[in-house]
Protein backbone atom coordinates (compact mmCIF):
# COMPACT_ATOMS: atom_id res chain seq x y z
CA UNK A 1 0.00 0.00 0.00
CA UNK A 2 1.21 3.53 -0.72
CA UNK A 3 1.77 6.07 2.17
CA UNK A 4 -1.57 8.25 1.05
CA UNK A 5 -3.78 4.87 1.46
CA UNK A 6 -2.14 4.41 4.86
CA UNK A 7 -2.70 7.96 6.00
CA UNK A 8 -6.40 7.64 5.02
CA UNK A 9 -7.00 4.19 6.17
CA UNK A 10 -5.18 5.62 9.65
CA UNK A 11 -6.92 9.03 9.33
CA UNK A 12 -10.69 6.88 8.84
CA UNK A 13 -9.98 4.48 11.86
CA UNK A 14 -8.80 7.64 14.77
CA UNK A 15 -12.23 9.20 13.68
CA UNK A 16 -14.27 6.14 14.05
CA UNK A 17 -12.80 4.73 17.21
CA UNK A 18 -13.19 8.46 18.86
CA UNK A 19 -16.82 8.41 17.30
CA UNK A 20 -17.58 4.92 19.23
CA UNK A 21 -16.16 6.38 22.27
CA UNK A 22 -18.69 9.20 22.49
CA UNK A 23 -21.22 6.93 21.20
CA UNK A 24 -21.00 3.54 23.51
CA UNK A 25 -20.07 6.09 26.50
CA UNK A 26 -16.78 4.43 26.83
CA UNK A 27 -13.78 5.58 28.70
CA UNK A 28 -11.06 5.78 26.08
CA UNK A 29 -8.04 6.20 28.57
CA UNK A 30 -5.48 4.67 26.07
CA UNK A 31 -7.11 3.02 22.92
CA UNK A 32 -6.03 1.88 19.70
CA UNK A 33 -6.32 3.91 16.64
CA UNK A 34 -6.32 0.75 14.47
CA UNK A 35 -5.45 -2.92 14.62
CA UNK A 36 -5.23 -5.46 12.30
CA UNK A 37 -8.81 -6.57 12.97
CA UNK A 38 -10.29 -3.32 12.15
CA UNK A 39 -8.20 -3.44 8.37
CA UNK A 40 -10.05 -6.72 7.92
CA UNK A 41 -13.37 -4.86 8.96
CA UNK A 42 -12.78 -1.89 6.68
CA UNK A 43 -12.45 -4.87 3.98
CA UNK A 44 -8.69 -5.00 3.32
CA UNK A 45 -8.75 -9.29 3.94
CA UNK A 46 -5.44 -10.42 1.81
CA UNK A 47 -2.65 -10.98 4.48
CA UNK A 48 0.36 -9.73 2.13
CA UNK A 49 -1.77 -6.36 2.24
CA UNK A 50 -1.98 -6.21 5.67
CA UNK A 51 1.72 -7.06 6.03
CA UNK A 52 1.77 -4.08 3.47
CA UNK A 53 0.01 -1.38 5.32
CA UNK A 54 1.89 -1.92 8.51
CA UNK A 55 5.30 -2.02 6.53
CA UNK A 56 4.59 1.21 5.15
CA UNK A 57 3.05 2.78 8.16
CA UNK A 58 6.63 1.80 9.92
CA UNK A 59 8.71 3.80 6.71
CA UNK A 60 5.82 6.66 7.42
CA UNK A 61 6.16 6.83 11.49
CA UNK A 62 10.53 6.87 10.70
CA UNK A 63 10.01 9.79 7.81
CA UNK A 64 7.92 11.47 10.59
CA UNK A 65 8.96 11.00 14.08
CA UNK A 66 10.45 14.46 15.00
CA UNK A 67 7.62 16.29 13.08
CA UNK A 68 6.40 18.72 15.72
CA UNK A 69 2.96 19.95 16.52
CA UNK A 70 2.73 22.80 17.77
CA UNK A 71 5.15 25.41 19.32
CA UNK A 72 4.80 27.29 23.13
CA UNK A 73 6.80 28.88 25.11
CA UNK A 74 6.57 26.24 27.61
CA UNK A 75 6.32 23.17 25.35
CA UNK A 76 6.94 21.54 22.15
CA UNK A 77 3.94 19.25 21.70
CA UNK A 78 4.44 15.84 19.11
CA UNK A 79 2.33 13.84 17.58
CA UNK A 80 3.86 9.71 18.22
CA UNK A 81 3.07 7.03 16.56
CA UNK A 82 3.40 3.79 18.43
CA UNK A 83 2.92 0.57 16.07
CA UNK A 84 3.80 -2.83 17.95
CA UNK A 85 3.02 -6.38 18.26
CA UNK A 86 0.31 -6.66 21.45
CA UNK A 87 -2.58 -7.51 22.79
CA UNK A 88 -6.05 -6.26 21.70
CA UNK A 89 -9.30 -5.97 23.39
CA UNK A 90 -12.28 -5.70 21.66
CA UNK A 91 -15.92 -4.82 22.67
CA UNK A 92 -17.92 -8.41 21.74
CA UNK A 93 -20.06 -8.02 18.61
CA UNK A 94 -18.80 -4.63 17.46
CA UNK A 95 -15.54 -3.49 15.76
CA UNK A 96 -14.81 -1.12 18.53
CA UNK A 97 -11.10 -1.53 20.61
CA UNK A 98 -10.59 -0.29 23.30
CA UNK A 99 -8.44 -0.61 26.25
CA UNK A 100 -8.61 -3.12 29.36
CA UNK A 101 -10.18 -0.66 31.51
CA UNK A 102 -13.07 -0.40 29.45
CA UNK A 103 -13.40 -4.14 29.40
CA UNK A 104 -14.09 -3.69 33.15
CA UNK A 105 -17.67 -2.97 32.65
CA UNK A 106 -17.86 -4.77 28.98
CA UNK A 107 -18.10 -7.58 27.63
CA UNK A 108 -14.40 -8.27 25.39
CA UNK A 109 -12.69 -10.25 22.74
CA UNK A 110 -9.11 -10.48 23.12
CA UNK A 111 -7.02 -10.79 19.93
CA UNK A 112 -3.38 -11.75 20.92
CA UNK A 113 -0.01 -10.88 19.97
CA UNK A 114 -1.42 -8.55 16.67
CA UNK A 115 -0.66 -5.70 14.89
CA UNK A 116 -1.40 -2.40 17.08
CA UNK A 117 -1.06 1.73 16.64
CA UNK A 118 -1.85 3.72 19.45
CA UNK A 119 -1.12 7.67 18.94
CA UNK A 120 -0.10 10.05 21.39
CA UNK A 121 0.41 13.97 22.10
CA UNK A 122 3.33 13.93 24.06
CA UNK A 123 4.34 17.42 25.45
CA UNK A 124 7.92 17.94 25.62
CA UNK A 125 10.38 20.63 27.81
CA UNK A 126 13.99 20.47 27.21
CA UNK A 127 13.60 17.50 25.15
CA UNK A 128 12.31 15.66 28.24
CA UNK A 129 8.54 14.41 27.72
CA UNK A 130 6.32 15.62 30.54
CA UNK A 131 2.62 15.22 28.93
CA UNK A 132 1.77 12.07 27.32
CA UNK A 133 -2.16 11.93 26.42
CA UNK A 134 -3.69 9.11 23.79
CA UNK A 135 -5.42 11.42 21.09
CA UNK A 136 -8.23 9.56 20.90
CA UNK A 137 -8.52 10.35 25.03
CA UNK A 138 -8.10 13.80 23.52
CA UNK A 139 -10.87 13.43 20.68
CA UNK A 140 -13.07 12.11 23.35
CA UNK A 141 -13.08 14.60 25.60
CA UNK A 142 -13.60 17.71 22.80
CA UNK A 143 -16.18 15.82 21.20
CA UNK A 144 -18.21 16.08 24.29
CA UNK A 145 -17.72 19.74 24.19
CA UNK A 146 -17.34 20.38 20.58
CA UNK A 147 -19.71 17.97 18.79
CA UNK A 148 -19.28 20.23 16.16
CA UNK A 149 -15.91 18.48 15.19
CA UNK A 150 -17.61 15.30 14.40
CA UNK A 151 -19.19 16.71 11.37
CA UNK A 152 -15.52 18.39 10.55
CA UNK A 153 -13.71 15.28 10.86
CA UNK A 154 -16.66 13.39 9.11
CA UNK A 155 -16.08 15.75 6.35
CA UNK A 156 -12.40 15.64 6.84
CA UNK A 157 -12.28 12.08 5.97
CA UNK A 158 -14.08 12.00 2.63
CA UNK A 159 -11.35 14.05 0.73
CA UNK A 160 -8.24 14.14 3.21
CA UNK A 161 -5.62 15.43 0.45
CA UNK A 162 -7.31 18.09 -0.72
CA UNK A 163 -6.91 21.97 -0.30
CA UNK A 164 -10.02 22.40 0.65
CA UNK A 165 -10.76 19.62 3.24
CA UNK A 166 -7.47 20.43 5.09
CA UNK A 167 -8.06 24.52 5.25
CA UNK A 168 -11.82 23.50 6.40
CA UNK A 169 -10.69 21.15 9.20
CA UNK A 170 -7.45 23.46 10.09
CA UNK A 171 -10.34 26.47 10.29
CA UNK A 172 -12.82 23.94 12.47
CA UNK A 173 -9.92 23.30 15.29
CA UNK A 174 -9.24 27.14 15.69
CA UNK A 175 -12.16 28.44 15.93
CA UNK A 176 -13.06 25.51 18.88
CA UNK A 177 -9.08 26.73 19.96
CA UNK A 178 -10.59 30.63 20.25
CA UNK A 179 -13.92 29.40 22.02
CA UNK A 180 -11.87 27.35 25.05
CA UNK A 181 -8.46 29.94 24.95
CA UNK A 182 -8.90 30.93 28.62
CA UNK A 183 -7.90 27.16 29.11
CA UNK A 184 -5.72 26.38 26.75
CA UNK A 185 -3.77 29.68 27.38
CA UNK A 186 -2.32 27.29 30.30
CA UNK A 187 -0.75 24.93 28.23
CA UNK A 188 -0.11 27.15 24.98
CA UNK A 189 0.99 30.27 26.25
CA UNK A 190 -0.83 32.83 24.05
CA UNK A 191 -3.34 32.18 21.46
CA UNK A 192 -2.72 33.18 17.97
CA UNK A 193 -4.78 35.73 16.63
CA UNK A 194 -5.38 34.41 13.41
CA UNK A 195 -5.76 31.52 11.40
CA UNK A 196 -2.75 32.48 9.60
CA UNK A 197 -0.52 32.76 12.56
CA UNK A 198 -1.95 29.57 14.21
CA UNK A 199 -0.60 27.65 11.18
CA UNK A 200 3.00 29.06 11.44
CA UNK A 201 2.59 28.16 15.21
CA UNK A 202 3.13 24.20 14.23
CA UNK A 203 5.48 22.60 11.80
CA UNK A 204 2.86 19.88 11.55
CA UNK A 205 0.24 22.10 9.93
CA UNK A 206 3.42 23.96 7.76
CA UNK A 207 4.31 21.06 6.23
CA UNK A 208 1.12 19.79 5.57
CA UNK A 209 0.62 23.17 3.24
CA UNK A 210 3.76 22.90 1.85
CA UNK A 211 3.26 19.07 0.85
CA UNK A 212 0.02 19.69 -0.87
CA UNK A 213 1.66 22.77 -2.95
CA UNK A 214 -0.41 25.34 -1.61
CA UNK A 215 1.76 27.49 0.16
CA UNK A 216 0.96 30.31 -2.20
CA UNK A 217 -2.89 29.58 -2.32
CA UNK A 218 -3.55 29.10 1.21
CA UNK A 219 -3.31 32.83 2.50
CA UNK A 220 -5.95 34.09 0.37
CA UNK A 221 -7.95 30.57 1.01
CA UNK A 222 -7.56 30.99 4.81
CA UNK A 223 -9.02 34.51 4.61
CA UNK A 224 -12.12 33.29 3.12
CA UNK A 225 -12.73 30.46 5.57
CA UNK A 226 -12.16 32.09 8.18
CA UNK A 227 -14.53 34.84 7.45
CA UNK A 228 -17.19 32.34 6.25
CA UNK A 229 -18.64 31.41 9.49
Amino acid sequence: MNINEVLKMVIRSLVDQAKACIEYDLKCIDPPVLTSGMLRYYGIHSDHTIASFWKTLDKLIAMYKDLELYRSKYMNFKFVLQHRVDDAYRIANTNIYVDPIDCSTRKCVVAPHTHVLKIYIKGFYEDKAIVELNVIGILKIVLHYEPILIECLSKFVENPFSTNSVLKLVNCIYNIVLRHREVLSELLDTIPTSLDSFIKRSPLLRHIVKHLDISELYTSDLHRFQHAE
